[in-house]
């Protein structure tokens, strides 16, 4: 190649992120993202704006002593990391609590969050509002605040963030935000049948956004 394409190469990252995974632009292949990532197809949904999306509807509320259960340990996840440190900037801009006692990690499982949010509880740390980042750190944060004599949503709310089957059966139900995983699949499967068949969408990428389920276990705060 010539010079100026050796130059081009250079200065543009999205082509050299394809060089170096040994992909070109047109072959079949659709990533599913958090954010977007222009040097590929993509269909992403950003889970830091849904997530700030029901933060934002429980600080509407009057909320502003939180605790949170993230679903696996710090600095295990890049994704968790990244709406952990968003959390932070939230609440800390809206003039909100988050103590460093008041975060318990679970391991994914309801028991290993009832486990979590039993600890906040024994550090003597009396939330408004427990945030689980995801449905069954919410469901087993929950059951640990009934174990403790509280009632949610009068004396704590519960806010989860997915959109498990679970939360919708539970009592009371559990607002959170759905992730719109099947539409992602869909869009991401149209999208790759299109390059495999040569008629690739003229605007391909997709962002989607969630769906905001505000239901019982998100009150108000008792002051």
């Amino acid at each position: 190649r010539n010079a100026a394409q050796r130059s081009t190469d250079a200065i543009d990252p999205q082509r050299q992120t394809r060089l170096d995974a040994g992909l070109a632009p047109h072959d079949a292949l659709v990533l599913l993202s958090e954010v977007p990532l222009d040097a590929f197809p993509y269909v992403s949904v950003d889970p830091v704006q849904a997530q700030c999306r029901i933060i934002d509807e429980a600080l509407r509320r009057g909320f502003r002593k939180f605790a949170c259960v993230p679903y696996t340990g710090f600095g295990t996840s890049m994704s968790q990391q990244r709406r952990l440190d968003a959390l932070a900037e939230q609440l800390r801009r809206a003039g909100a609590e988050l103590p460093e006692a008041a975060i318990a990690c679970g391991d994914r499982s309801i028991d290993s969050a009832r486990g979590a949010m039993r600890a906040i509880l024994d550090r003597g740390i009396a939330p408004e509002i427990v945030f689980g980042m995801n449905d069954s750190m919410a469901l087993g944060a929950k059951v640990a605040l009934e174990d403790a004599g509280l009632v949610v949503p009068d004396d704590v709310s519960v806010i989860g963030f997915e959109g498990q089957p679970a939360t919708a059966v539970v009592t009371p139900p559990v607002a959170t935000m759905r992730i719109p995983w099947q539409r992602l699949g869909m869009h991401a499967a149209g999208m790759l049948i299109g390059r495999l068949e040569n008629t690739p969408r003229v605007d391909p990428n997709v962002s989607l956004q969630g769906e905001l389920l505000v239901r019982d276990s998100l009150g108000v705060p008792r002051r």
